[in-house]
């Protein structure tokens, strides 16, 4: 995108869709990126369907419902690392710089990308929901879905303002965009993504309960089921808010407006 676009006296709202195009473009053309979309939720169902899902239903879980939610959170990380790993690849390329040096808003590369993300996350969760179609998931009402698709927007938007927060913040964004890959694994094999909470130690289901992830997945669980139960679609919102805000926090000063690493 050439400066002559930046420096255009522009609104906000239409910073963003320069941006949001820019970004989108960019997912289009990388092919490996688009697969990956699709075929990553494919990969974990098999992984843990397939072992797991006998033991489970000796237990009397249908792993078929179970896991679905499971595949769109893993979805919604990978997305958000992908907006780390894009936004790291900007500041390389000094893109970040230029655009603090000209009259736009700051914030413009900042939505342009929350909104493709957000898209890629909605794609990646169809595509979750569709392969754990397959073995028993299903919607109970229209009005899960909604709720559902609600709680997928918040917990990307609050995944790639953190990891993004975290990759401005680090001397080598694209080092520390790349090292998320473990975190992201931990909050996922410690909660109740595809294991029940009481097949955990007691001492570790705490941890497994609060952690952030475990009320994402209760609350789509529920919505997925028709009837959520309100206190843990509110803990899942009161974690998205948290994770969001500590993005900002982090980010604060070097995101958009900042040097660049």
């Amino acid at each position: 995108m050439t400066a002559a676009v930046f420096a255009a006296p522009a609104g906000l709202g239409r910073q963003v869709a320069l941006h949001a195009g820019r970004q989108a473009k960019r997912l289009l053309a990388d092919r490996a990126g688009l697969v990956g979309v699709v075929l990553a939720p494919v990969l974990y169902f098999l992984g843990f369907y397939v072992p797991l899902s006998g033991a489970m239903s000796a237990r009397g879980l249908d792993y078929g419902r179970y896991i679905g939610p499971a595949l769109v959170v893993q979805s919604c990380i990978f997305t958000a690392i992908a907006s780390a790993t894009a936004l790291a690849d900007d500041a390389r390329a000094g893109l970040l710089r230029r655009v603090a040096s000209m009259p736009v808003s700051g914030q413009g590369p900042l939505l342009g990308r929350l909104l493709v993300d957000v898209a890629a996350a909605l794609v990646g969760a169809v595509a979750a929901c569709l392969t754990a179609a397959l073995v028993g998931f299903r919607f109970a009402s229209l009005a899960g879905v909604v709720g559902f698709a609600l709680v997928v927007v918040a917990f990307t938007v609050a995944m790639s303002l953190l990891f993004v927060g975290v990759a401005l913040r680090a001397s080598d964004p694209a080092g520390a965009a790349e090292a998320l890959l473990v975190p992201q694994l931990l909050l996922l094999m410690i909660s109740t993504a595809f294991i029940p909470l009481d097949g955990f130690p007691g001492w570790l289901r705490p941890v497994v309960a609060w952690q952030p992830v475990s009320p994402v997945l209760a609350a789509l669980r529920g919505f997925a089921e028709g009837a959520p139960g309100g206190f843990p679609v509110l803990v899942a919102f009161v974690w998205c808010a948290v994770l969001a805000l500590a993005g900002l926090l982090l980010g604060a000063g070097r995101r958009v407006g900042g040097s660049d690493a």
